[in-house]
């Protein structure tokens, strides 16, 4: 049922942004209460997670894991986008 209200409010939202003339304050408005409710998402996680004994009891072998996938998405990201500019470079059609 949360998803379904998930998606209604962005399919709501995308129709708003679509049909209705919105002044340009509202996005910076929004900009910033988005931010604070990351910020306010985040912490609550934290404090969560931090209240969790069993959380904290596995943190050593959660942490390993969490730096080798963190390693590895950065990695594979730069190698994605290395590979995307040479194949992207244009050709010259070299030196007469």
């Amino acid at each position: 049922m949360g998803y379904l209200i998930l998606l209604a409010s962005l399919a709501a939202g995308f129709a708003v942004g679509k049909f209705v003339k919105l002044p340009g304050g509202f996005f910076k408005a929004g900009g910033i209460g988005l931010t604070v409710c990351l910020f306010l998402l985040i912490f609550t996680l934290g404090a969560k997670l931090g209240g969790n004994p069993d959380v904290l009891r596995q943190a050593g072998s959660i942490g390993v894991e969490a730096l080798v996938l963190a390693v590895a998405t950065l990695g594979g990201s730069v190698l994605l986008v290395l590979g995307y500019r040479f194949l992207r470079k244009p050709r010259g059609r070299g030196k007469d």
